[in-house]
């Protein structure tokens, strides 16, 4: 038991001895206070100094700091960098801080922080000692990145301006021959294989040039499409007074409008669009007009002659009327339910090109004759062939008058501001002939010209009263006064016998006075309406049928406006 307490202690004896040497040995050396400062050197928390990253001093920072420090020192260089995409003739440049790049300087700065941090005292701090004079230099790549997701989005916003459109081949016709000009193709923009070409760039870290990636787009309609769209599919002509007057200025300006209209398979013409606006501006004069059911001077009277001569050559081209409207009046250089009105922008004449290929609209003046011909691809057989007619339907009787009390006329007196009119209904029918013989008859459509109700003024003033015949008071006497014997003091007077009162002339009618017409205040002339008005057109044109109504006399030339 003594012999291992002695052994332990012994042991004790030893380390306590070479721990005595070993401090004396850095003792030897070093005061107490240089020892202290050394301690203090190595244990510096913030990064030694004249330690530096890509050459920039981070020494004396913390590692927070120095990470700001290198990124404030390369970031602005990394985002002022650009990528130009070029395309459509014009260069579009991003510069890379648009996708949000980042460089990593972190394992840098922790290696920055390491150096002299392992090791003896004495090593670590001959490393510090020697930094003053040899800086520590760290080159390093930083991990690089950047927002991805936003370069698809970013380039695709130049795919507006760098898109061009195709051309489809166009047709037109000029002196009677047409004129074929050939197809384009456009291009679009491929946004993914551009925004690729611009992700390797910017995955490199590197500033370039990119061409954008182009798609070719192909027109519709080729020359050889176009070029089947010559034959004449439907045509019609209407005829009008000459003269240089409002409505003919107005048929020759809607005329230009519609003339050389191409419309592809699928597209529907709007006549109100093609005519625009009923301005002068827009090249239309005054002319009369359907005003609430009354003719009237207004811009634009006489274009619904061009839409009407229109819907009759689109129904021998057999194309789909989307919408049309008739008159609420007859017209007079079409027969009943061959009419087609417009007004404002929510009467109009409407059509389709339900065929597969174009369709070309020619629309001229020749003399008084209005024409329009439609040329397309004609699919059907030559023996086949049409017909239009109209057909009676029935009469509408007006309504009740519309009476006006007038306090300036006397009691019960009358003036007919517009005679009343009888409406009518006539259908419209297409029959279609093949090799001679009738194949089918269907109804095109259903026409009502509405009747008018009279418009009379009544007088609610004062009753006239009619004055008493001057010649009754005379005649009365004479007839109750006794008969006497006169005595010749001159020329004596022939007296009548009280049994013959009959020598005294009768006084003619015409000293009574009829009732001056002056009380009753005469309508201005411009109110009454007469029976027709005098811009009359005579009823020529080309549809076969006779251009009268049912009293035979011919139909104003008249346009739709607002109606009540």
């Amino acid at each position: 038991m003594n012999k291992k307490i002695g052994k332990l202690l012994l042991r004790i004896l030893l380390v306590l001895v070479l721990v005595g040497v070993a401090t004396g040995s850095v003792m030897g050396f070093m005061s107490y206070s240089e020892y202290m400062d050394m301690q203090a050197t190595v244990d510096e928390a913030s990064i030694y100094k004249n330690i530096r990253i890509n050459g920039v001093d981070v020494g004396g920072l913390s590692k927070a700091d120095a990470l700001a420090k290198v990124i404030a020192a390369f970031q602005p260089g990394l985002e002022a960098k650009t990528i130009t995409v070029k395309g459509g003739g014009k260069e579009y440049i991003y510069k890379f801080d648009e996708f949000n790049p980042r460089l990593d300087f972190t394992k840098a700065v922790e290696e920055a922080y390491a150096y002299a941090r392992q090791g003896s005292l004495q090593e670590r701090y001959s490393k510090i000692i020697a930094l003053e004079n040899t800086p520590h230099d760290i080159t390093y790549e930083p991990p690089y990145s950047y927002d991805s997701s936003a370069v698809q989005d970013k380039v695709g916003l130049i795919a507006e301006q760098v898109h061009v459109d195709p051309k489809d081949a166009a047709i037109d016709r000029d002196n009677g021959v047409f004129i074929i000009t050939k197809e384009e193709s456009g291009a679009e923009m491929n946004v993914k294989a551009t925004s690729d070409k611009v992700n390797e760039l910017l995955a490199a870290n590197s500033p370039g040039t990119v061409d954008v990636v182009l798609d070719e787009i192909p027109p519709r309609y080729t020359e050889e499409d176009v070029s089947k769209a010559q034959s004449l599919i439907g045509s019609f002509s209407t005829r009008f007074s000459p003269g240089a007057n409002g409505r003919n200025i107005n048929i020759t300006n809607a005329a230009s409008k519609v003339n050389n209209k191409t419309l592809q398979p699928g597209e529907i013409f709007s006549t109100n669009e093609a005519l625009g606006p009923s301005t002068a501006e827009n090249g239309y004069a005054p002319a009369p007009v359907i005003i609430n059911g009354k003719l009237e001077d207004d811009l634009g009277g006489g274009v619904c002659q061009v839409s009407s001569t229109l819907y009759n050559a689109v129904l021998y081209a057999e194309l789909e009327v989307v919408e049309r409207t008739n008159h609420s009046l007859k017209v007079g250089y079409l027969d009943y339910a061959y009419d087609a009105t417009l007004a404002g922008d929510y009467l109009d004449l409407k059509f389709k090109n339900n065929t597969e290929f174009p369709i070309f609209l020619e629309c001229y003046i020749e003399g008084t004759k209005l024409a329009v011909n439609i040329y397309g691809y004609e699919a059907h057989d030559p023996s086949r062939s049409l017909k239009f007619f109209n057909e009676y339907v029935e009469t509408v009787k007006p309504g009740s008058e519309k009476i006006t009390y007038d306090p300036s006329m006397p009691l019960g007196t009358r003036v007919v501001e517009k005679a009343p009119r009888d409406g009518v209904i006539y259908n419209l029918y297409k029959t279609v002939y093949q090799d001679g013989a009738e194949a089918s008859t269907e109804k095109v459509n259903s026409s009502y010209y509405r009747a008018v109700a009279a418009e009379v003024r009544v007088g609610s003033g004062p009753a006239y009263v009619v004055p008493e015949t001057p010649s009754e008071a005379p005649q009365q006497m004479q007839t109750e006064a006794p008969a006497q014997t006169l005595a010749p003091a001159r020329e004596p007077e022939t007296v009548a016998p009280p049994s013959e009162p009959a020598p005294i002339s009768e006084p003619e009618p015409a000293p009574i006075p009829e009732p001056e017409p002056a009380p009753i205040p005469e309508p201005e002339p411009a109110s009454v309406p007469e029976p027709e008005p005098s811009y009359e057109e005579p009823p020529v044109y080309d549809s076969g049928a006779p251009s009268s109504d049912s009293s035979g006399q011919d139909a104003p030339v008249i346009d739709e406006v607002p109606v009540e």
